[in-house]
Formats: C-alpha cells, sequence, structure tokens
C-alpha cells in the first residue's frame, strides 16, 4: 500500500482548500454574505499608526491590569481578527512578550492591539511567529487569523495587465470563519471498515481529518449550520477487487449508514438532507449514494471529484468539485513548490505518461510517441523522473480517462505546468474562486488531433503570463 505524506506545503494547500469548500456551504446558507468587498477587507486590514505604540510598550512581563488599562484607553476600533485554538500545542521560542494572565479573552484584544502578535498561548506568552510549533499538554494556542481573503487572481485582456477576479470573497469570509459550525456524524459501521485507500483518492480522508480537528466543528448538533455524513466511498469501494460487487457493497452501506444516523438523530428528517454533506473522492462520485435514499443524491451537497456536468448524479448548483488529491505516491508534490522553471527553461512543449490503451482519448496520444516537441510516455515513471518531466514542460496533458478528472490537473499546478484541459463538461475545481481560463487551455474533445498547432499558436508572451499565474494558485 502506498502511504501519502504530506509536509507543510501541502497540509497548508489542503487547509486554505478546507476553507474555500467551507465558504461555498456557508454560501448554501447565507447566499448574499459571501461577496466581493474589497473596500471593506481593506479598511478592516489597515493598522491605524496609534496602535503601534502598544507593542513598543510591551514588555517582555506585563502585569494583566496593566494590559486591562492599556485596551481600555484603546479607542480604535479593533480589527477583525480570529483565532483558531490548537488544543496541546505551542510554539518553539518566538516568545514576544508574556501578559502573565490565562484570560483568553484579554490576550485576544491585547494581540488584536499589537500587528506584530500572531497568536499566543493559554500560559499567557504572546508569539511574534506560529511557524514551529510542538506538542505541549499543558497549554493551548491561539493562532491569529487575520481576515481570510484569497489574493486577488490578475485576469488579463489586450488593454490591461491585471484585473481582480470578480467572483473573488470578500470581508464577509470572517463572519464564516467565526460562526459557521459543523457536525460531523459518526457510525460504527463506518468504524469497521479498513481505511486503505489509493493516493490518488487521499483528498478524501484528508479533508475528514482536517474538518475533524478545525474549529468549526461543534459538538452540539443543535448550533450546528451543516452536517457532515461520514461516508468515505473511495475506501469502501477499495474493500473488494470486483467493480460490480465493490460498487454493491459501497451503496449497501452508505444505505446502512445513513439509517443508522437517521435513527439515532433528528436532524435527517428535519430537512431530508438539505443541509447535509459528504465527500467521494473515487469516480463513482454522487452515484455512490444514489441508491441509498433519492433524498440523499437529491439534497445532499457532494465533495467529489467526478464533477462532470453530463453526469446523471451530479448537480453541478448543488455540489462542489474537489482538487483531486493532495500528493502523488511516495512522495508530495506540493514540496516541489510553485514553478519549475520558466517557459525558456522547459525544452518540451508538452508531456504526458500514462496508459495509452485505457480511456476515450488516450490512445490517440500514441501518434506522438516519437514527437520531437510533445513527450508522451506509454506506461508508469518513478516520482523522480515524473516530476522531472513535469517540470521540464510548458504544457502538461490533461486528457479525460473513463472520467472527467484526472489527477494529473493538480501534478501540473504542482509544479507550474500549464495544464491543457481535454474533458468537455469538466466542472473544475473550485472555479467559483478560481478562473481556470487564465492558466489553462481548454481543447474539446473532437479536436484533440489539433492539439500540437494550437499549442504552438500560444504566444510566448501569454506563456509567460499563465506560468505566472499559476504560481499564484
Amino acid at each position: 500500500m502506498r502511504t501519502i505524506r504530506l509536509r507543510l506545503d501541502g497540509l497548508l494547500f489542503m487547509v486554505i482548500i478546507l476553507l474555500l469548500i467551507l465558504a461555498f456551504l456557508y454560501q448554501r446558507l447565507h447566499p448574499n454574505t459571501l461577496k466581493s468587498d474589497r473596500g471593506a477587507a481593506s479598511t478592516r486590514n489597515a493598522v491605524p499608526d496609534p496602535w503601534l505604540h502598544f507593542s513598543d510598550e510591551l514588555d517582555m512581563q506585563t502585569t494583566e491590569e496593566s494590559a486591562r488599562v492599556a485596551c481600555a484607553e484603546n479607542t480604535l476600533p479593533l480589527p477583525d481578527n480570529v483565532y483558531i485554538l490548537q488544543p496541546g500545542t505551542d510554539v518553539i521560542g518566538a516568545d514576544m512578550g508574556s501578559i502573565r494572565s490565562k484570560d483568553t479573552s484579554l490576550m485576544k484584544k491585547v494581540c488584536d492591539l499589537v500587528p506584530e502578535c500572531k497568536g499566543f498561548n493559554t500560559n499567557g506568552w504572546l508569539k511574534k511567529s506560529v511557524d514551529k510549533t510542538m506538542e505541549a499538554p499543558s497549554t493551548d494556542l491561539y493562532v491569529k487569523q487575520v481576515l481570510f481573503t484569497p489574493k486577488p487572481l490578475p485576469q488579463y485582456d489586450d488593454n490591461s495587465e491585471a484585473i481582480a477576479h470578480k467572483d473573488n470573497f470578500g470581508a464577509p469570509y470572517l463572519e464564516m470563519m467565526s460562526s459557521l459550525k459543523i457536525f460531523m456524524y459518526t457510525s460504527e459501521l463506518d468504524d469497521k471498515v479498513n481505511r486503505g485507500v489509493h493516493w490518488k483518492y487521499g483528498v478524501e480522508s484528508l479533508f475528514i481529518k482536517l474538518l475533524s480537528k478545525s474549529s468549526f466543528v461543534t459538538k452540539d448538533a443543535e448550533e450546528a449550520h451543516f452536517f457532515f455524513l461520514p461516508f468515505q466511498c473511495a475506501t469502501y469501494r477499495n474493500v473488494i477487487r470486483d467493480r460490480a460487487a465493490a460498487q454493491n457493497f459501497t451503496e449497501n452501506l452508505v444505505s446502512n449508514i445513513l439509517k443508522d444516523i437517521s435513527s439515532r438523530y433528528t436532524y435527517w428528517d428535519r430537512s431530508l438532507g438539505a443541509d447535509h454533506f459528504y465527500v467521494c473522492a473515487h469516480d463513482m462520485g454522487a452515484s455512490s449514494v444514489a441508491a441509498a435514499d433519492a433524498n440523499l443524491q437529491k439534497n445532499a451537497i457532494a465533495l467529489v471529484n467526478t464533477a462532470d456536468y453530463a453526469d446523471p448524479f451530479y448537480v453541478p448548483h448543488k455540489d462542489i468539485a474537489l482538487p483531486p488529491h493532495p500528493a502523488h505516491g511516495k512522495g508530495s508534490l506540493p514540496d516541489i513548490g510553485r514553478g519549475g522553471g520558466k517557459s525558456t527553461e522547459r525544452p518540451n512543449l508538452a508531456f504526458y505518461a500514462g496508459n495509452l490503451d485505457s480511456g476515450q482519448l488516450r490512445p490517440v496520444f500514441k501518434d506522438w510517441l516519437n514527437d520531437s516537441d510533445i513527450h508522451i510516455h506509454h506506461g508508469h515513471m518513478s516520482d523522480n523522473v515524473y516530476i522531472k518531466n513535469l517540470q521540464s514542460a510548458k504544457f502538461c496533458l490533461v486528457p479525460r480517462g473513463h472520467r472527467v478528472w484526472s489527477p494529473v490537473v493538480m501534478d501540473a499546478v504542482w509544479t507550474g505546468c500549464v495544464p491543457v484541459i481535454i474533458s468537455d463538461y469538466y466542472d473544475l475545481p473550485l472555479h467559483g474562486l478560481i478562473d481556470w481560463t487564465h492558466f489553462a487551455v481548454f481543447l474539446k474533445e473532437k479536436e484533440v488531433l489539433s492539439l500540437k498547432s494550437k499549442l504552438k499558436s500560444i504566444p510566448e508572451e501569454k506563456l509567460r503570463r499563465m506560468q505566472s499565474y499559476i504560481k499564484k494558485v
């Protein structure tokens, strides 16, 4: 079994993805809140100069009373920050000053007043950095989250360098960060299943792990805005080798888990699943729940890889397309970082590696096996060789297989290779936040034979802009 090993970059990426997905969920609940409001966001993020004096006067040891007086004397509005609790955690060093107080509400006010403060622990120490953490059973860490707004992603046209993406979220993100609550169901039926899963479906288990450790989770179901259903279809699907038998096993288990949950809780019957969601990274996607309950497929929000407009089980106005996977094989592509060389440092026009005998389009790629510009490899490559080829190509081909999605789309993003999407009706991941047209090339499936000429016709200047853009994604 191959093990997914994520390092810091990969985890940070998935934490951001978790927040973005939860924002989509929150928008389902409050459709008029998560709108663009850059003016308000920039006002909140501005740090008034008078606040700076507080950090200048902060001694390494400040009494609790002195801190309360300083907060009381402040006449300016506090910045809009929220704090993420990390239980049993502390920062290695990075001490900024001690308030000598265990009052977290006071610590938050002081940290808000000091722009350089990145968080604090429950022993009363302010921290100027929260990058290096360690386990600390006797203390908890609060990490300051300044208003989370995705960086504006540039849009290009013939007359301008960059235009802010019109769908970017603004200030109301803070409301979601501070108020969104999710109740995670559990079921003994799910707990009994072996957790082994193929790496390319790893986003399923990682999403659940990150969600379970986040501050959005509540143990009080009455205060929850959404309810997470503990289905793990990729895990269930891999229990049995036979495809048809595995599909039946998954559908039956999902049905039994739902019956178990609805017998113990009333929240499903309250909305027939309209405020429930689940994740399924396997190719079967939302079809995995269709046989379990008609309302589950119709009402519950599905987080899936198989985000296909033509799929009768996928509802694009309700469901959410996942970024396919967080890592590749034994290594982690996020560790490679963005880029891998400018377009002039990438000798190959395009690259693809995979089974050319499988899928609807890949057999056509055999025509380019001996091409001098397009590097096509039939079969498996070692991780190191695969990554090197991704970094050596200007464009990375992302053809549909038996389904619309492919893990190659994220392989390309990790390595700064411009993805070439050859998959009709693919609802690309997080397209409401990310405008894929500015760092990806799209080709209709019926036009695949014109691939080489189209890629060669893209001006070098446009290619450089696309590569620059992909680093910001």
